[in-house]
């Protein structure tokens, strides 16, 4: 049975977990949320959780608008570039995310650009010449990429899946390297 003492000392916020669930079930009824509301106004007249000191703060606000607006007129009679000026922090933050974008996606389609990119589904067996004249089978659910422009010079691929290579040795003996994506 839940009693006007039990909720007092809930809303006190000492009641027990087991205290709280029969709470909790006993307001499942319109009936008991009626008295929980006229019990907790109750408590809430012995025991005010906020009382405001409206005269004071009401001082305080007036005070400070009251200063606020006067030194606002101030600066705009001195002078009216610092009035104009705070527009400018709001467009230098817009052209700097701008930029920032515009950047990201220049990273994004240069590094698209510069590796060449194979991949195969489930099932799918490709056949691959690379630049040096290596060939390679790349086997089902499978990635390979390497660098388009320095190939010839540095010989990395990056594998992830199975791959079977006949590398072609070349006359500068520049070591062919397959990393795979855990080393990458």
């Amino acid at each position: 049975m839940i009693t006007k003492g039990l909720l007092f000392e809930y809303f006190a916020g000492n009641s027990t977990a087991l205290q709280r669930r029969m709470i909790e079930t006993w307001l499942e009824n319109e009936k008991s949320r009626n008295q929980y509301y006229e019990w907790l106004a109750e408590w809430e007249q012995v025991y005010p959780q906020y009382l405001p000191n409206v005269e004071i703060k009401l001082g305080e606000y007036l005070f400070q608008m009251d200063e606020s607006n006067n030194s606002k007129i101030s600066v705009a009679y001195k002078s009216n570039k610092k009035v104009s000026s705070q527009r400018f922090p709001k467009i230098g933050y817009a052209a700097g995310i701008i930029l920032f974008i515009s950047f990201s996606f220049y990273l994004l389609t240069f590094t698209n650009l510069l590796n060449k990119k194979i991949t195969t589904n489930f099932g799918e067996i490709k056949e691959i010449t690379l630049p040096d004249g290596s060939e390679l089978t790349l086997y089902s659910n499978s990635r390979l990429s390497w660098n388009r422009l320095n190939f010839k010079n540095r010989r990395i691929v990056q594998l992830d899946g199975e791959a079977n290579f006949k590398i072609k040795h070349n006359a500068k003996a520049t070591k062919f390297k397959v990393q795979s994506m855990n080393e990458v």
